[in-house]
């Protein structure tokens, strides 16, 4: 009979996209084993990396197409928020938000998400909250935390995080808790006041700590104090309706889809294969043992390496005669080779032609 072998491993090293153990026969010595690799497609450009030190100068260095800034018109009608940028690297978020408490302090901060980006045929969104801000919202995430304590000192913001449990676009406030106040996914500096008179902070938020956020999203800014509106980011001009003044609804920020690689393809190790089908071919490696072999046991292996995870599936026979009972995954891991492609370090296995493997998994 046969059956399938699966492992999931986590390794605490960056890892090339291959796996030595799982190629019979490799015709063009190299750095690659699978035999029928190609040279990937030029990588997006590197991630810029904040630092969250109040010196807002490393913004600079970011590319322009790849930061969304949003300025709030001076006729808007909340006036505490002036500006907010919004940079998605492929392992932070980060954000720049300036605002004035000339009148008010900011108190409360809210970033609203839209993380699904449901829409319908026009563009309107179809799932999430529906904030009366912005005229394509539909967010389905939500962080709430304080940007100055009861006391009116700065604290760090370290928000509550919720996802979205009410009507689609209902406008209510139906939130369920996701992530507890004080997980510390959130890093920002103290205010530093800028010499126009306004307020500014820089924030960065890891990626991989917010639930079900995608590569493409939108965000917006609300500002509070005592639990009262005084802000949003982004911000159309002060509407009339039916003889009084509101905010005019704008578009809401669309970021994070010029950042970083597509998201990783996460392998649940529960013996149901299907999810394996959502790797992109490209970055799957798979080796299929030939009839005539002379080791006839080994059947399939598949590799994908994620962000994360590297991910395995074995599928082998396992006779009654000669059940597999030890599985060895041999690792090169320094790609050291010279310069007409062989391997100049590590074990060298007889059974590929370019192995040089120097960790090994015995189990």
């Amino acid at each position: 009979m046969k059956r399938q072998l699966f492992a999931r491993m986590a390794l605490m090293l960056a890892l090339p996209l291959f796996a030595a153990g799982c190629i019979i026969d490799d015709p063009e010595p190299g750095p690659n084993l699978s035999g029928d690799w190609t040279e990937p497609e030029e990588p997006a450009g590197p991630e810029t990396f904040i630092t969250v030190d109040g010196d807002f100068s490393d913004w600079d260095a970011i590319p322009a197409d790849e930061l969304v800034t949003a300025t709030v018109p001076d006729d808007a009608f909340y006036s505490a928020g002036r500006r907010l940028k919004v940079y998605a690297g492929a392992t932070y978020i980060n954000i720049y938000l300036e605002y004035s408490e000339a009148e008010q302090p900011v108190q409360i901060m809210h970033l609203y998400l839209d993380s699904d980006m449901a829409f319908d045929g026009e563009g309107r969104p179809t799932t999430g909250m529906g904030n009366a801000a912005w005229t394509n919202d539909g967010a389905d995430i939500l962080f709430e935390g304080m940007l100055r304590d009861d006391t009116g000192a700065p604290t760090a913001y370290d928000p509550t995080i919720f996802t979205w449990s009410g009507e689609p676009l209902s406008g209510g406030w139906d939130w369920t808790e996701a992530v507890a106040a004080g997980a510390g996914i959130c890093s920002n500096c103290e205010p530093v006041e800028l010499p126009n008179g306004n307020m500014a902070i820089e924030m960065t938020i890891a990626r991989s700590a917010v639930p079900g956020l995608g590569q493409s999203f939108r965000l917006g800014v609300g500002l509070q104090y005592d639990w009262n509106d005084i802000a949003y980011l982004p911000a159309g001009s002060a509407v009339e309706e039916n003889g009084e003044p509101k905010h005019g609804a704008v578009e809401n920020l669309l970021i994070g889809a010029k950042s970083g690689p597509a998201p990783e393809v996460l392998i649940t190790a529960d013996g149901d294969f299907s999810d394996w089908e959502k790797v992109p071919a490209s970055e799957m490696t798979v080796a299929t043992v030939p009839d005539d072999a002379y080791y006839k046991a080994g059947k399939v292996a598949k590799v994908y390496a994620g962000e994360t995870y590297v991910n395995f599936y074995v599928e082998y026979e396992d006779s009654a005669e000669q059940p597999v009972q030890i599985m060895h995954l041999y690792l090169d891991s320094d790609m050291a080779f010279d310069g007409e492609g062989r391997p100049t370090t590590g074990m060298g296995n007889a059974a590929w032609t370019n192995d040089g493997a120097d960790i090994l998994f015995e189990g």
